[in-house]
């Protein structure tokens, strides 16, 4: 009743006190009531109901189901700036052990919140990786393109340490596609950074271009990998041709060529247009596949849906006209007076009218029967 009328603020604190204290009791049927009920009243007094954030956690690993589920929904509405650290914390914890029914829902609403919330693009990218590594298959794909245009927009710093980070988690985990494919891309468009540069917060030795290869024909040649994944892979491999140097050159030419009998009509064409870039000039090489520039920030991502395909950038340019045909259609000309209307004008593109003799009047079928009685006998 507290809840559901205008009182003061003191009294509906008392209220949500007591929802608290409801959440240790024993009783399944209690506990429901008063996370169901916290849920409605939590907009009205956030505060009030954060005082009891650790025993909304331990719902958590509660035995019931709908407890459970209660619990996730509630603390979905707790987290803001303040707390988006200790709060996607304990929810990376639960994701580990969640079961599948928990896994897609509460993996979209990690990566809602911590990119709404994230305090610094690293602590982003350090969650990112983790829900990946956890569960990357149901990482949403837009989530994925915004996560990488993240990256791509930040400085140098941020590009070493996300590739740094992807490459440590694909050494202990190849299994999830959607880890696979950010980390394609990462270490396809910043893989020199990966072999020659260590991150400012530390961390062991860059990998050498060697190992970088083996650790891509490992993911290659893994029966768990997607035909998506592998699409990545080539083109990062493509990429790598120009960023390692020809340490490794001979290696990736003979990883993609091994794809040009492949099964795969897209896998086989992909890999049989790789291997004619070379038999390009290097200079040219080096101009196609250099850094792919960020979306700016300003401008959505369905601007890329824009942008003229390979084709058309290859294709050469149309001869110039004195004036575009387009403008030619919609321009009046000026001997036309003002009072010619648009579809004279259209008919007048189209030519002079085709003339025509008028089609001789049918008789009706009223006409042919009256005929019939004034037929005399």
């Amino acid at each position: 009743t507290i809840m559901s009328i205008d009182c003061e603020i003191e009294l509906r604190g008392m209220a949500i006190n007591t929802l608290g204290k409801f959440l240790s009791n024993k009783d399944n049927n209690i506990r429901y009531v008063a996370l169901f009920t916290l849920c409605k009243v939590v907009d009205k007094d956030t505060d009030s109901v954060k005082r009891h954030r650790s025993t909304i956690l331990d719902c958590l690993q509660d035995p019931d189901i709908s407890i459970r589920r209660r619990a996730l929904q509630l603390i979905y509405t707790l987290v803001d700036a303040t707390d988006v650290k200790v709060l996607v914390k304990e929810l990376l914890k639960f994701l580990e052990s969640a079961d599948i029914e928990f896994r897609s829902e509460l993996t979209a609403k990690l990566c809602i919140l911590s990119e709404k919330f994230a305090p610094t693009t690293r602590w982003l990218c350090d969650t990112v990786v983790r829900v990946l590594t956890v569960s990357g298959d149901h990482v949403p794909e837009e989530f994925r393109s915004n996560f990488i245009n993240i990256v791509a927009r930040g400085d140098a710093s941020l590009h070493i340490y996300a590739v740094h980070k992807v490459y440590l988690a694909l050494l202990e985990e190849i299994r999830q596609q959607s880890l696979n494919q950010v980390g394609a891309w990462l270490i396809g468009e910043y893989g020199d950074q990966l072999v020659s540069r260590i991150p400012e917060e530390g961390g062991t030795k860059p990998p050498t271009p060697a190992e970088v290869i083996n650790l891509l024909q490992k993911i290659l040649n893994a029966v768990t990998s997607s035909t998506k994944t592998k699409k990545y892979l080539l083109t990062t491999l493509l990429k790598l041709s120009v960023r390692l140097g020809p340490s490794v050159e001979h290696q990736i030419k003979v990883l993609i060529g091994s794809y040009q009998t492949s099964m795969n009509l897209d896998l086989q064409q992909r890999a049989c247009e790789y291997s004619k870039f070379w038999e390009w000039d290097p200079s040219i090489r080096l101009r196609i596949l250099e850094t792919i520039p960020p979306v700016s920030a300003k401008e959505p991502m369905d601007r890329l849906a824009t942008l003229p395909t390979s084709s058309a950038i290859l294709s050469p340019p149309p001869p110039p006209q004195s004036e575009p045909l387009i403008g030619n259609l919609l321009t009046i000309p000026s001997t036309t007076s003002p009072t010619t209307s648009s579809a004279t004008e259209l008919l007048a593109l189209i030519g002079p009218p085709t003339t025509s003799t008028t089609p001789t009047a049918l008789p009706s079928s009223v006409d042919s029967i009256m005929s019939l009685f004034n037929t005399p006998a």
